[in-house]
């Protein structure tokens, strides 16, 4: 799908060689006005090859929010943010540790990064702390740092993220029709199952398990898509060449 921002279909649904965006929508609490609510609207792309222009995401939350019959009486504040996803992750020699959205644990496929911070902060912290405690006086932090990034990055972690990487490589090439069947066979996952994976949570065998249980939930449409895919993706080989490792247990210590 290439990254066009027609106007001709006015961003209307269906329209076709648009990349597709939801909205999430939170009440915050009542509004100033009797009988008013303040709500949090967010109108999103999940992954795109190409940023979306602002101009074009605050259309579509309005069209949304008059489609729906929501009248927005007052703008408190507005904010338009941009996450990159993908990219290459730290190489062991970096002696300039990092943790979080720095260290690339940012999920490709939906941006996510904050739960897993928060579960391995607290691992992230004793592991720095006794590379240091344990590295010899006047010695080279070098060792140091690569058991760090060992730690954060081992097999399971690189194997994890190549599939979501191809996760990523799918999702920015469906249309709006493939990516609503792909929303449906998500969620038709067993919860333990789409909520590791949105978690970043499960483990290599438990991502092949995710794959074929989404390949046998999935529409014919979605299947010929992964299908294909999984044919023609350069992510694919990579997807290959990280789960083989975690399967061996081997470090795989170098750039990835």
């Amino acid at each position: 799908m290439e990254g066009t921002f027609i106007d001709g279909g006015n961003n209307d649904w269906g329209t076709q060689g648009e990349v597709p965006t939801f909205n999430y929508a939170m009440r915050l609490g009542p509004g100033d006005a009797p009988g008013t609510d303040r709500v949090f609207l967010e109108e999103t792309c999940l992954v795109s090859r190409d940023p979306l222009p602002f101009s074009v995401l605050k259309r579509r939350l309005t069209r949304r929010a008059e489609a729906l019959g929501v009248r927005i009486g007052k703008v408190h504040d507005e904010e338009w943010s941009y996450i990159p996803v993908g990219g290459p992750l730290p190489t062991p020699d970096n002696t300039l540790l990092a943790f979080g959205a720095a260290a690339n644990m940012v999920h490709p496929a939906t941006g996510y990064s904050v739960t897993r911070s928060l579960v391995e902060a607290d691992r992230y912290a004793e592991t720095v702390a006794r590379a240091l405690r344990d590295l010899p006086d006047g010695q080279p932090i070098g060792p140091a740092a690569r058991q760090v990034w060992s730690q954060l990055w081992d097999d399971q972690r690189r194997a994890q993220r190549s599939f979501q990487l191809f996760g990523m490589d799918l999702l920015a090439d469906l249309d709006v029709r493939l990516l609503s069947e792909f929303f449906v066979t998500f969620f038709r996952l067993p919860p333990r199952m789409w909520k590791g994976f949105l978690a970043s949570g499960l483990s290599a065998g438990e991502l092949v398990l995710f794959a074929l249980a989404t390949f046998f939930h999935a529409t014919w449409g979605i299947r010929g898509a992964l299908t294909a895919h999984l044919v023609r993706s350069p992510t694919t080989p990579y997807v290959v060449d990280r789960f083989a490792a975690a399967f061996r247990g081997d470090r795989g210590d170098g750039p990835q």
